[in-house]
C-alpha cells in the first residue's frame, strides 16, 4: 500500500500524459479534476491488487 498526496498530483498528471496517452498531451483536466477528489482531504490510500480479497468489488475508471 502507498499514499498518494495532493502534492504529488502535478507529477503523475505529467506522467500520465507521458505515458498513458502514448506521447503526451494537457495535463490540465486531469490536474482540476484531481484537484476536485482531493477536496477536505490531503492524501488516498493506494492498495495493490494482490492485497485485495477475493470478493473485493474493483471498478476500473478512465476518461479519453
Amino acid at each position: 500500500m502507498w499514499e498518494l498526496r495532493r502534492e504529488d498530483l502535478e507529477a503523475v498528471a505529467v506522467g500520465a500524459g507521458l505515458l498513458g496517452s502514448g506521447g503526451g498531451g494537457d495535463c490540465y483536466w486531469f490536474q482540476r479534476m484531481a484537484d476536485h477528489a482531493f477536496e477536505g482531504i490531503e492524501s488516498l490510500q493506494i492498495v495493490e491488487v494482490a492485497d485485495l480479497p477475493d470478493n473485493a468489488c474493483v471498478v476500473s475508471v478512465g476518461m479519453v
